[in-house]
């Protein structure tokens, strides 16, 4: 992989890192937590951590 790709693809993830950040945020802010609240809450965290493995592995390549 070239610095370009691994430089876009990172640049991608960190994107997609702080929106999924904002979204679990935004659950938390809501005063009304509807009944699937942990269920995406449960998601958010885990595509998060996806997100951050994905992202050590280009750091390290």
């Amino acid at each position: 992989m070239n610095k370009v790709s691994k430089w876009f693809r990172l640049k991608t993830l960190q994107r997609e890192h702080a929106r999924v950040q904002m979204k679990l945020n935004q659950i938390y802010s809501t005063k009304s937590r509807s009944t699937d609240f942990l269920e995406r809450q449960k998601n958010l965290r885990r595509r998060l951590r996806t997100i951050e493995e994905r992202m050590d592995q280009l750091k390290q390549q």
